[in-house]
């Protein structure tokens, strides 16, 4: 049991190391002052998923090789995007240091924490 808990911790850490300090609290939601309403529902709904499944996140993550990620799952060492008004394009064109997934802010209610 010890093992597994410090496991989990060393990949949250290493996460974590991708990130701006000022970027790094865990499990509170943030939300940045230009995003829609219908995007900002989006992440919580999937913040509200990972947090039933025990997974820690960071929103509004910046990663130190510049960029700003909606939701990164700590331990799993992957980043959500919620597409809303952006397209699939300026998705593709993101360059994140850790694998980067789009979710469509309409498919947020159907997101499954439990499915990582």
């Amino acid at each position: 049991m010890a093992r597994r808990i410090r496991n989990r911790q060393k990949r949250i850490n290493d996460t974590l190391r991708f990130l701006k300090i000022h970027s790094r609290y865990v499990n509170h939601i943030r939300l940045h002052r230009s995003t829609t309403p219908e995007h900002m529902d989006a992440i919580c709904k999937i913040c509200i998923e990972l947090r039933k499944h025990d997974k820690d996140f960071v929103t509004e993550a910046e990663f130190i090789t510049g960029g700003r990620a909606d939701i990164v799952v700590l331990e799993d060492s992957i980043a959500f995007e919620v597409l809303h008004t952006e397209t699939t394009d300026r998705f593709d064109n993101k360059n994140y240091p850790i694998p980067t997934y789009p979710v469509l802010s309409k498919d947020a209610k159907n997101f499954r924490g439990d499915k990582l």
